[in-house]
């Protein structure tokens, strides 16, 4: 399916009278972040999914990279990013602080701040940025519901699995880890090796977390802040997202055999193997992985 109206020109104009006809393939962050900096001349993005459902928990934006939104015109305000202003770090056991520093000189240190988004909302931003017109010029044309199978490099040519195919003049790989672009370009497919090391990942509305008695003393500061409650080999790492209305966890532990160990980003994870996993946790931290149960959560692998 077509998600804007086609564009009146398919090609990208560089200013000297070069158009390139453009194919982004995956329209996740990386994809949709590619459209929106190629300025949205009518290039298009193809994609395996149909953006059915939310993917993903939140996701930070270092210094380095919050320049990018703002030269791409993003809506800080409107995506409800979040600048980071301190971090704390724990002992898992005890909550002990550990450390605690000063986020709020990141424009003077490092010319920009330090985002905390919801990957959802991210995504969004982007895709608005993507699809929009932009000046005289039509927006990116984006294609769901369109798995890429083949790429031929020596025509340039792009072969899905319903059988068709596109030309286009330049193709920019942006599929993710089991990416069907990269092997053209390399050879041979990316190796994919595991660092053995699980995640948890759940999101819990703030005011939920401040009604319970017993979280309630880690979460009644506004400030938006990273926390990191450890132990030897597990970290139980939070901060706020969506403006401050949900908090964002994510529980990292070493891998176990079995299912945990798969390579699946979207599996569903067990409360009760959470509530194992940090059960020597200080009790705080502990009642928030209960209130899981309420909430979704998701288990991925690291790679």
């Amino acid at each position: 399916m077509t998600a804007n109206a086609t564009a009146k020109s398919d090609h990208f104009d560089n200013g000297s009278g070069l158009f390139l006809d453009i194919g982004i393939v995956g329209a996740g962050i990386a994809g949709l972040a590619a459209a929106a900096t190629l300025s949205r001349l009518g290039h298009r993005i193809y994609e395996r999914s149909r953006f059915s459902n939310e993917v993903g928990a939140a996701v930070n934006i270092g210094p380095n990279a919050a320049p990018v939104l703002k030269a791409l015109g993003y809506d800080i305000i409107g995506a409800k990013l979040l600048e980071a202003q301190e971090g704390k770090q724990f002992n898992g056991k005890t909550l002990q602080e550990t450390y605690r520093g000063n986020y709020e000189d990141f424009k003077t240190r490092f010319g920009a701040p330090w985002y905390f988004s919801h990957r959802v909302d991210l995504h969004n931003e982007f895709k608005r940025l993507a699809l929009s017109s932009a000046g005289k010029y039509p927006g990116a044309t984006l294609r769901l519901g369109a798995p890429v199978s083949a790429v031929d490099c020596d025509k340039n040519t792009l072969l899905f699995e319903d059988g068709s195919e596109v030309h286009k003049d330049v193709i920019v790989g942006a599929d993710g880890v089991h990416s069907v672009v990269a092997p053209c370009i390399l050879g041979a497919g990316v190796p994919v090796t595991s660092v053995h090391e699980c995640a948890y990942r759940f999101l819990i509305p703030t005011a939920k977390l401040r009604e319970n008695p017993t979280t309630r003393p880690l979460f009644e500061e506004d400030k938006t802040t990273f926390h990191i409650a450890s132990t030897a080999d597990r970290r139980l790492v939070w901060y706020p997202c969506r403006g401050g209305q949900t908090q964002n966890f994510v529980g990292l532990h070493p891998a176990k055999a079995g299912r945990e160990t798969q390579e699946d980003w979207h599996a569903g994870g067990s409360i009760n193997d959470l509530l194992d996993t940090f059960s020597d946790f200080h009790p705080a931290l502990v009642e928030i992985c209960r209130y899981v149960g309420f909430f979704s959560s998701k288990m991925s692998q690291k790679f």
